[in-house]
C-alpha cells in the first residue's frame, strides 16, 4: 500500500493482520481495492494502484515501479511470529475454498496433516516476511515494525508518527478470521518440536525481527 501525500509504504506480509491494518490505512492512500473469485471485499479482497502493483508486493517492486521509492517514504511492515504464522497461513480461510454445488464458493472443513503442513512451506506460497524487505540481495530497515501481538498499539504508534488523523483504538476490524473454529489450532500452539522446526525455516525472520 502506498501513499504519496502521507509519505508511506505498507508491506503487507501475509497472515500478520495486514487486511485489518489495510482497513485503517486505505483511506490516506491512493490505492483501492480490488475483489475477484472467492473474495467479498472485506474480509478477503485485493488491493492495487499506480505504484502499487497487488495487496502483498515487495517492497522490491515499488523500486521497479518507482527507483527510489524506499528512500522517499517511511516504510512500514507488519511481522508476527513465523510459527504462529505458519499455522495462520496453513488454516487460511482461502484455502479451504472450494466451488458451492448452487455457483459462488463454500469453506469446507480444514484438516490438519503434518506432511501437508510442511509440503504447504515447501510451496513458498508463504514467503519469509524478510523477502518484503529485500533489495538487491540486502534486508532493508523499516521505519515502523507493527507486531501481530501488540496490532493496535503498534498502529496507534506508527499513525501518529505519520500525522495520520485517525484514532486506532478499539477500531482494529478482525477479518479473515481462520478457518480452523476449534482448539486444534491452539493446540498445535504449543508444539514445540514443530516449532523449532518451523522457526529453524524461518531463521532469518526469527533473528530479524526478535521472535525465538
Amino acid at each position: 500500500m502506498y501513499s504519496s501525500k502521507h509519505a508511506f509504504i505498507y508491506l503487507h506480509v501475509s497472515k500478520t493482520g495486514g487486511n485489518s491494518i489495510q482497513q485503517i490505512l486505505l483511506p490516506f492512500s491512493e490505492d483501492k481495492k480490488v475483489v475477484s473469485g472467492h473474495q467479498d471485499g472485506v474480509d478477503r479482497f485485493g488491493l492495487t494502484g499506480s505504484i502499487t502493483p497487488e495487496k502483498h508486493a515487495f517492497l522490491e517492486r515499488y523500486e521497479q515501479a518507482c527507483p527510489g521509492i524506499s528512500k522517499q517514504n517511511q516504510v512500514i511492515i507488519s511481522v508476527r511470529d513465523p510459527y504462529l504464522r505458519a499455522l495462520s497461513g496453513y488454516f487460511s480461510p482461502h484455502r479451504w475454498m472450494q466451488p458451492a454445488q448452487n455457483g459462488g464458493f463454500e469453506m469446507r472443513a480444514p484438516e490438519w496433516s503434518k506432511t501437508a503442513f510442511l509440503a504447504y512451506l515447501d510451496s513458498g506460497q508463504l514467503p519469509a516476511a524478510t523477502d518484503w524487505l529485500r533489495l538487491a540481495g540486502a534486508v532493508a530497515q523499516p521505519d515502523h515494525v507493527i507486531r501481530f501481538e501488540t496490532i493496535e498499539e503498534d498502529l496507534a504508534r506508527t499513525t501518529r508518527a505519520l500525522g495520520l488523523n485517525v484514532d486506532v483504538s478499539g477500531q482494529m476490524p478482525h477479518v479473515n478470521k481462520t478457518a480452523e473454529t476449534g482448539t486444534l489450532k491452539q493446540e498445535l500452539a504449543q508444539d514445540l518440536a514443530l516449532r523449532d522446526l518451523v522457526l529453524d525455516r524461518y531463521k532469518e525472520d526469527a533473528d530479524q525481527f526478535g521472535y525465538g
